[in-house]
């Protein structure tokens, strides 16, 4: 970022200015150059759209004034975006021009374009890969501050306990103001932890409506080039059909042709073992198309999972919302246990979607990391009158009756300094609560843990109400 070095804010953002200008200026010479090569008119139109989401983006960030902070964050994702554009969008279409240039039909230089897309996928991957490790940072910035506190709050308790054993030891005249005295402290910390705990759920849910919101972008980013792949995959099954119709037909006149010619069919044949090429080309190009599928599920449901809902209250799908979990945290899940569906169809239960599956994540993590090789994880629902539940358990390591009484505590946790924050069960508590649920727990040592979320099924039931 040595352009933020010695500039202030003003200056960096008259650079902005100028520089919408002149990316203004590139971009109708590019789409300029565009139509008058003869490229395709999607083609063109995509790339005019994608042109215009960037300058609207920078029209905004000119339209107020951007403190330093809010200055590098639009330039990593100007950065970020550059990037993109000029590997998987700029690239091709000069190769498309180059080829038309040659005499390629456009739909041809079209076609052959998606392998310059798809060369350019590990210096994306690498820069997503950058983007996850500042998400990194700060997180491991957020653990290391709650450590602090946390020792902070050891300091503190041992302070409070030295004055109390000096108060014990005032003269008896000062006995009775003060035992009020320390009521009095004890309702004020009683408060402070209640605050501290409130803080630590808006920092938690700040930082799920930013996981939405970059979850939401890279979606976006990465349903384009998957559009383009999917649509050539149906284009080349065509032509392949085709291919085959053709060989085919070859196939049903050979007899008609020369001896010798036919004894050169036959040995090529033979030597590229055609009729296994016929077979498995179709079913590569299946294959390959079901897996486009799969990636457009799981960035629906990260789009589903991540999504800021505001903190409004709607009728949801609660096992639409545990299938949508399960496919972000499967990278967790599937070395580690074997997922079982036991499900019973629920009504709709209005509720605070992305909550309820912030929930569930931590319950599953929790339960994949209690499992040391390869284990099981069942998960199941039901209803009765008033209520739905769900119920989520392993055959892990299970929980003495010590930790057990402790996991909702805030800051309380298992894992070695660095490796948990000790807040995931406990927001998990505050978020159903809010919504006049009851979430608990049956574990052993050794036997695994069973979590139970309960929710009331009417809308009007213990005082929920829906947004308005």
């Amino acid at each position: 970022m040595s352009l933020l070095e010695g500039v202030t804010a003003e200056q960096l953002q008259e650079r902005l200015r100028k520089l919408a200008v002149v990316l203004r200026e590139h971009m109708n010479e590019e789409e300029e150059q565009m139509f008058l090569s003869g490229c395709l008119s999607d083609v063109m139109i995509e790339h005019a759209k994608d042109h215009q989401l960037f300058l609207h983006h920078l029209y905004q960030a000119n339209k107020e004034k951007m403190t330093t902070d809010e200055i590098r964050v639009f330039l990593r994702y100007m950065s970020f975006w550059l990037r993109f554009h000029v590997l998987t969008i700029d690239r091709p279409v000069a190769y498309q021009i180059q080829a038309i240039a040659r005499g390629v039909s456009s739909r041809q230089a079209f076609v052959e374009s998606v392998k310059v897309a798809c060369e350019a996928m590990p210096e994306l991957l690498s820069g997503l890969h950058n983007t996850y490790a500042d998400l990194y940072d700060s997180q491991l910035n957020v653990v290391r501050q709650n450590n602090r506190l946390r020792e902070t709050r050891k300091e503190l308790e041992e302070n409070n306990r030295l004055l109390e054993v000096h108060v014990a030891n005032r003269t008896a005249e000062l006995t009775r103001a003060n035992e009020e005295l320390r009521e009095e402290y004890l309702a004020l910390e009683k408060v402070t932890r209640e605050l501290e705990m409130t803080h630590k759920q808006l920092i938690q849910s700040d930082k799920m409506a930013a996981i939405g919101q970059l979850a939401a972008g890279v979606a976006h980013e990465i349903n384009n080039p998957i559009g383009f792949i999917n649509a050539n995959l149906g284009t080349l099954n065509n032509y392949v059909s085709s291919f085959v119709d053709l060989i085919n037909f070859y196939e049903q006149v050979a007899d008609e042709l020369p001896g010798h010619i036919q004894e050169k069919i036959q040995l090529y044949r033979k030597q590229i073992e055609i009729d296994y090429l016929k077979a498995d080309v179709i079913d590569l190009l299946a294959e390959s198309a079901e897996g486009l599928e799969r990636v457009k599920q799981i960035i629906q449901d990260l789009k589903n999972f991540a999504r800021a809902d505001d903190a409004q209250f709607v009728e949801a799908d609660l096992i639409r919302g545990i299938d949508s979990t399960l496919n972000v945290v499967w990278n967790e899940l599937k070395y580690k246990a074997q997922v079982h569906k036991e499900y019973v169809p629920l009504p709709l239960v209005c509720c605070v979607p992305s909550q309820i599956n912030q929930v569930l994540m931590n319950i599953l993590v929790n339960a994949a990391h209690s499992i040391e090789k390869q284990g099981d994880i069942w998960i199941r629902t039901g209803f009765d009158e008033g209520q739905v539940w769900i119920e989520i358990q392993d055959n892990g390591c299970g929980m003495s009756d010590d930790v057990k009484s402790r996991i909702f505590d805030p800051f309380f946790t298992t894992k070695p300094v660095g490796e948990g924050t000790g807040l995931g069960l406990s927001l998990a508590y505050g978020i159903i609560d809010k919504h006049h649920g009851q979430i608990s727990v049956v574990s052993h040592p050794g036997e695994g843990s069973c979590f139970r979320i309960v929710l009331p099924l009417h809308t009007g039931e213990r005082g929920i109400t829906p947004a308005q």
